[in-house]
């Protein structure tokens, strides 16, 4: 009789074995079903924000094309109306603004930097250094105004960093692992920034031009040794 029990109970082990692993079969099988599905889903919508990009990228270049025409014709009217006439000057001066005015924007953001910092570094934080753009003039290029500004908001950035690592030198040790994590990624994306900044702006007819920018090499050594401490 105690063999009989022991065999049914070797059996309903078994059956509860077989159970189990069948449960746990279909219970993978509909992950990967929802892991395929989840998948396919993010595949859609990567294709479908390409596709978004690239319209964008498209109707950015038609509005660039159609600034470059209108300027090329505000130009030449410039050139032909008679002294003291200055109505194409500032038109002019207002498409450039609008060029400069989001770019600049932009990038002071993506890199975390208040509006006053940027405002302090041209002088004056209670004034913003857009009103610094009443200084174009028919021989200024927007493209030249904003790589002048970048690497001012680089600069700023720069120091910005070397305050906050000035602010935790002496208690880096016990900084908590997540904080320190944060101001290296923030290092980490102003060298990269840096790095991926190509040629130098001219300093003629440039109003978002500064002195500081000739020492831009400077400051590039100066954030990797911020990161390298």
């Amino acid at each position: 009789m105690k063999s009989k029990d022991n065999e049914l109970t070797s059996r309903n082990e078994q059956i509860t074995t077989l159970t189990n692993e069948k449960n746990a079969s279909e219970t993978a099988k509909a992950k990967a079903e929802n892991d395929l599905k989840e998948a396919n889903a993010a595949k859609a919508k990567a294709e479908q924000d390409k596709e978004e990009a690239q319209q964008a990228v498209k109707s950015k270049d038609a509005e660039l094309t159609k600034a470059k025409e209108q300027i090329n014709t505000l130009t030449q009217q410039q050139g032909q109306q008679p002294a003291g006439d200055d109505k194409a000057l500032k038109k002019l001066i207002e498409i450039y603004t609008a060029q400069i005015k989001q770019p600049t924007e932009l990038f002071y953001q993506e890199l975390s930097l208040d509006n006053n910092w940027i405002n302090e570094k041209y002088g004056d934080k209670g004034v913003n250094y857009l009103d610094r753009l009443k200084n174009l003039t028919a021989d200024s290029e927007p493209e030249e105004c904003i790589k002048a500004f970048r690497i001012v908001a680089l600069i700023k950035a720069t120091e910005k960093a070397q305050e906050t690592h000035d602010n935790y030198k002496e208690r880096l040790a016990k900084l908590p692992a997540n904080l320190k994590k944060v101001n290296l990624r923030t290092f980490n994306k102003i060298k990269d920034t840096w790095e991926l900044l190509e040629g130098e702006p001219k300093a003629e007819n440039n109003p978002l031009y500064l002195a500081d920018i000739k020492e831009k090499n400077n400051y590039i050594a100066q954030i990797k040794n911020i990161i390298n401490l």
